[in-house]
């Protein structure tokens, strides 16, 4: 099985979503353009080697799960090779989020979203390793509106959550540096911290079982048996 999250998969390829998404959503569109000739070195970008998409041939290839993210300027390229696998008669498991951005999985501590992806990503590998037949539809995950109270309204649940990863973000970045700068004192730091962020990452996760709620919808689905 192959399992994809938010894949590169055909380097040559201007897909509407890296203009539409090119800016303001973690990666933009100029760090793509600059990761180009960093890939390339001399080699060739048709190679299906580096880019699978451009493979002439896609039949045979393992079953897939492809994770794709709405607001991610490489969204497309995940979406059509999707649909190239169906089209050489590979069952394909498409995950779309939304509401989502490139590297939102990296977050699962704070968004729903993310937890439900693995949790699914899980779910089709335990599936894959008991033998069950692959799974071939494409299902929409969005954030449903949370639970209750001050919560259930739109803009301060957005707000919370962004404070969620904003203080999830420096912790973690403050501390990669301090371990950078002195291991030592990083370590002491660290050991008599602990003992606050464990009530603070309670807190946290107790807010978030109520935040990004995801509320799934089936788009896709072939029944077993059938051809493409």
């Amino acid at each position: 099985m192959q399992v994809l999250v938010y894949p590169a998969t055909d380097l040559l390829a201007e897909f509407p979503s890296k203009a539409e998404n090119g800016k303001g959503y973690f990666i933009s569109a100029d760090l793509l353009d600059s990761l180009r000739p960093l890939i390339e070195q001399g080699k060739d970008l048709t190679d299906p080697w580096l880019s699978p998409a451009l493979s002439p041939n896609l039949h045979g290839l393992p079953p897939a799960l492809i994770v794709t993210a709405g607001f991610d300027p490489i969204r497309d390229d995940g979406l059509c090779y999707a649909t190239q696998l169906r089209a050489a008669g590979v069952p394909v498991e498409l995950l779309h989020y939304p509401g989502q951005f490139h590297g939102f999985l990296n977050f699962d501590s704070i968004i729903g979203a993310a937890r439900d992806a693995l949790k699914r990503m899980g779910a089709s590998l335990a599936k894959t390793f008991r033998g069950d037949p692959p799974a071939d539809c494409s299902t929409e995950i969005s954030d449903q509106a949370p639970g209750p109270c001050l919560l259930s309204h739109k803009m301060p649940a957005e707000l919370l959550t962004a404070g969620l990863l904003i203080g999830r973000s420096t912790r973690q970045w403050s501390g990669a540096g301090a371990r950078w700068l002195s291991p030592g004192v990083a370590k002491v730091a660290e050991f008599y911290l602990r003992p606050w962020w464990v009530p603070a990452a309670l807190v946290r996760r107790t807010l978030t079982t109520y935040l990004n709620l995801p509320a799934a919808q089936q788009t896709y689905s072939r029944p077993l048996g059938t051809s493409s």
